[in-house]
């Protein structure tokens, strides 16, 4: 290969990959807006989020006694402490506040290694996409 094929070879090599990265991505924020918006009801107070956490936790499988909500936040996530508790975030004028957001904050705690750094790879095409499906779509993977 002289160097012009492989100048032509990158360019193809990255249009490609850019223009499958932007499909993707785009339909990963399709499913989280539909999961957040279509049909849902949202919650507005904290002891109905509490409720609905502790009730979708059950269902999921997940300890709720070791997640605190808080409500209302400066953004919407999740995070665990030293000790080992969730603190499920929600913002007040958060979209996820919402079912199937609960559900998909409660997949992360029930699937995500916590026990490793965050890794881009693995958050985007394995974590994200996998609490976004049950989030969704009710689909465990």
């Amino acid at each position: 290969m002289n160097l012009k094929e492989i100048g032509d070879f990158t360019l193809e090599a990255t249009k490609w990959v850019g223009i499958y990265g932007v499909g993707y991505f785009a339909t990963l924020f399709a499913c989280q807006f539909s999961m957040t918006t279509t049909f849902q009801k949202k919650i507005e107070s904290k002891k109905e989020l509490e409720e609905k956490v502790k009730e979708r936790a059950k269902k999921i499988g997940v300890d709720s006694s070791k997640i605190d909500v808080i409500y209302p936040s400066d953004s919407t996530y999740v995070t665990q402490d030293k000790d080992g508790r969730f603190k499920m975030n929600f913002w007040e004028e958060g979209i996820f506040n919402t079912i199937g957001g609960i559900d998909h904050g409660l997949t992360h705690i029930k699937k995500d290694r916590k026990d490793v750094s965050w890794n881009f790879f693995r958050y985007w095409f394995l974590e994200e996409p996998r609490a976004t499906l049950y989030g969704t779509f009710g689909i465990k993977l």
